[in-house]
């Protein structure tokens, strides 16, 4: 199965103060998430749009502004199915594009498929079972193939950024951490491993300031991503990438940061 694209790369008014209910305080507490075990209630999400500036910071100084990041939420009908449909995007400042749209199942959060075009040309397009994942993939010559990925147990698709959308559809609460079965893709676990870290107050673009829990969780080939995630929607209102391998051996950090 490909390499993960964890964060689409080959690269208001301020909220209203709110009493913290009994579900924020500290835990200490590990769960082992189930596809079909109702810890991930993707019911409730709720549709939006949401848009980011992309900036990177190299380690050899540079500050490099890579692009626009937009993401929209949607229940749609597809197939006779009631299904999430998240399309994301992102356009470069050198005129490449890359795009993904995922479907999932609106209550579970099990992937259902997954069709993402790369900035190269080549595109992938996957579905799911509770046992397999099967990809349509052409490179970015034209050349066609078919793959069959089969893993132990039901597993959630992280592949596509989704990884910054599961924390939304989890009873997060400050130190808990969720052992997560994920489909495996190319030199990727088939757990990952997702650590509420805290809560904070963050600039979020057009909401202005707002409290977000801080779930973090390392990502394949090195380096640590953390989501900022609201109670309401976008839901994903911040994330930074600390620690991504680059070209040549030289490492940079991702800024995702919401438009105002």
């Amino acid at each position: 199965m490909r390499a993960a694209h964890l964060l689409l790369t080959g690269i208001m008014a301020a909220a209203s103060v709110f009493a913290a209910p009994s579900s924020f305080a500290d835990t200490q507490e590990t769960i082992a998430v189930k596809l079909d075990g109702g810890t991930a209630n993707a019911a409730k999400l709720k549709p939006y749009d949401n848009a980011f500036v992309v900036t990177q910071r190299v380690s050899d100084g540079r500050v490099i502004e890579a692009g626009i990041w937009t993401d929209q939420l949607r229940l749609r009908d597809v197939k006779g199915q009631k299904l999430w449909v998240r399309t994301q995007s992102i356009g470069y400042f050198d005129g490449r594009v890359m795009n993904s749209v995922n479907t999932f199942d609106s209550k579970t959060f099990a992937p259902v498929s997954n069709i993402q075009v790369n900035p190269d040309g080549s595109k992938e397009q996957w579905s799911f079972s509770p046992t397999s994942a099967e990809g349509h993939l052409t490179d970015a010559s034209g050349h066609q193939s078919v793959v069959t990925v089969p893993f132990r147990n039901p597993s959630f698709d992280l592949n596509c950024c989704m990884r910054s959308l599961l924390p939304a559809a989890l009873p997060l609460a400050k130190g808990r951490e969720f052992v997560i079965p994920v489909v495996p893709a190319q030199g990727d676990p088939e757990v990952v491993m997702e650590k509420v870290v805290g809560r904070e107050r963050i600039q979020a673009g057009y909401r202005g300031m707002l409290d977000a829990w801080v779930v973090e969780t390392p990502v394949p080939g090195g380096g640590t991503v953390r989501f900022w995630i609201a109670e309401t929607p976008p839901f994903l209102v911040h994330m930074t990438l600390i620690g991504t391998p680059g070209k040549g051996g030289i490492p940079y950090d991702q800024f995702f940061d919401m438009v105002g």
